[in-house]
């Protein structure tokens, strides 16, 4: 294979680099302090969650990948080009390596896993962020009053935080805090395929070039 001398790899390795992370960050950009800290501004947290446009943000991961598609066919076209190959040679290897809508293929069940996943945590917030502001300041110190009027055990019990609201509150916490979780790691996980599969047909082109 002849030098490719005018191809600047790091511009390349950067600019996909780049594409990954926006990927990564078109699902995090709202939630990462929910993600990261689940314990923090609770209610703050489920109301951004509430508000998040879960079709926009799939809108935005596509055009991501769309662009990550075309950013790999045109840099080897141009290490193509340079190793003076022809332009049916060249759209020939393109199409066998880099086919329309290749990235898309190989993680789209994945991705479509995760937006269902983070929709799934949208809705989850709504009943989570009642049982907060249901058992939380005045109105849930005089709930908690009620009931220790109508059950003395359970108003005992709420004054030691073992009573039914808490026990509430409790399980709701860890109930969204597992969604959350859940939510996160699939995000890494198809983040990570998104990361391999570019990697992967980089990889196989390469080789492809040094056969020859």
């Amino acid at each position: 294979m002849n030098s490719t001398s005018d191809w600047d790899v790091n511009k390349f390795k950067e600019t996909i680099s780049l594409l990954i992370a926006n990927f990564n960050s078109l699902f995090l950009s709202d939630i990462s302090s929910l993600l990261s800290n689940p314990n923090g501004d609770r209610k703050k947290s489920m109301r951004g969650l509430i508000s998040l446009d879960v079709a926009k943000i799939q809108r935005d991961l596509h055009k991501v990948i769309y662009i990550l598609d075309d950013e790999l066919k045109s840099n080897a076209l141009i290490i193509l080009s340079e190793n003076h190959y022809s332009e049916l040679e060249s759209q020939s290897y393109l199409a066998e390596y880099f086919c329309s809508g290749f990235i898309k293929s190989h993680i789209i069940n994945e991705l479509n896993s995760t937006l269902s996943l983070l929709k799934d945590l949208t809705v989850l917030a709504i009943s989570h962020l009642n049982v907060l502001e249901t058992n939380s300041g005045s109105g849930g110190f005089f709930r908690g009053l009620f009931k220790g009027y109508i059950n003395p055990v359970d108003g005992v019990s709420h004054m030691f935080g073992q009573g039914s609201m808490q026990i509430e509150v409790n399980s709701s916490v860890q109930g969204f805090n597992t969604a959350a979780t859940l939510v996160g790691q699939s995000i890494d996980a198809v983040s990570s395929s998104l990361h391999l599969i570019v990697l992967e047909k980089w990889n196989n082109f390469g080789a492809m070039l040094e056969s020859k």
